[in-house]
C-alpha cells in the first residue's frame, strides 16, 4: 500500500475510533504528499479538523465559564487554575488553526483546479479565521476577522456559479451568515443573506417539481 493511500485508509480509521487529532495529522501528511484532493479526501480533511477545533472551543467555553463563576464566588485559586487551564486549550486552538491555515493558503487553495474545491477551501479558510477572531483579542482579532471577512467574499461570489441548490453554496451563505451575526455584530444583513439563499433553493426546488409534473 502506498504512502498517500496508507495515511488515508489510517485517516478513515481514526475517524471511526473517534481520534480526530490522529486523523488530522494523517490527512495533513494526505495534502503534502500532493494537495490536489478529490472530494472524498476535502471531506476528510474538513471532518478533522473541523472535529479536532470543535472539542477544544467547546472546552474553552467550559474553562471560561467556570473561571467566571470561580471569580463570582471569589474562589481566586480556582478561578486561577480555570483561567490556566483556559490558556492551554487557546495555546492548542492556535497551533491547529495555524497548521490548517497554512495547508489552505499555502498549498491547498493554489493547486485548487476546480470552482468546487476552490469554494470549499476558501469556505473553510474562512471558518478557520472566524474561530481565531473569537477567542483572540484586540488587533489580533481584528486581522483575524478582516481575513474571514475577505474569504467568505470570495467565496460567496464564487458559490454564485454553483446552482442555488448546491449545499456548498448553502453551506457558505449560512457561515458567512453567522460570521455576521457573531464577529460583525449585523444580525439585520446576517439574516438577509440567509434568507436569500433559503428562498432562492426554495423557488428552485418548487421549479423543478412544477417541470416533472408537467413532464409526467
Amino acid at each position: 500500500m502506498k504512502l498517500r493511500q496508507k495515511n488515508l485508509f489510517l485517516a478513515a480509521l481514526a475517524e471511526n475510533a473517534d481520534r480526530f487529532d490522529d486523523m488530522m495529522r494523517h490527512m495533513q501528511a494526505v495534502v503534502l504528499d500532493g494537495p490536489q484532493l478529490v472530494q472524498d479526501e476535502r471531506n476528510l480533511l474538513s471532518v478533522a479538523f473541523k472535529n479536532s477545533i470543535g472539542r477544544r472551543r467547546f472546552a474553552l467555553q467550559v474553562a471560561q465559564r467556570l473561571a467566571k463563576d470561580e471569580t463570582r464566588a471569589n474562589s481566586r485559586t480556582s478561578a486561577h487554575y480555570a483561567e490556566e487551564y483556559c490558556k492551554q486549550v487557546v495555546d492548542e486552538l492556535e497551533t491547529i488553526l495555524a497548521t490548517s491555515l497554512c495547508l489552505l493558503e499555502s498549498l491547498l487553495i493554489p493547486a485548487a483546479v476546480d470552482l468546487e474545491s476552490l469554494v470549499f477551501y476558501l469556505k473553510m479558510k474562512s471558518d478557520h479565521y472566524r474561530y481565531l477572531a473569537h477567542f483572540r483579542h484586540g488587533a489580533t482579532s481584528d486581522y483575524a476577522c478582516e481575513r474571514a471577512r475577505q474569504g467568505y467574499g470570495e467565496a460567496e461570489w464564487l458559490a454564485m456559479k454553483l446552482p442555488v441548490t448546491h449545499p456548498l453554496r448553502l453551506s457558505v451563505a449560512l457561515n458567512l451568515s453567522v460570521f455576521l451575526h457573531e464577529q460583525m455584530k449585523d444580525p439585520i444583513l446576517a439574516r438577509k443573506k440567509a434568507r436569500a439563499a433559503f428562498d432562492s433553493a426554495l423557488q428552485d426546488l418548487e421549479q423543478l417539481q412544477e417541470e416533472k409534473n408537467v413532464r409526467f
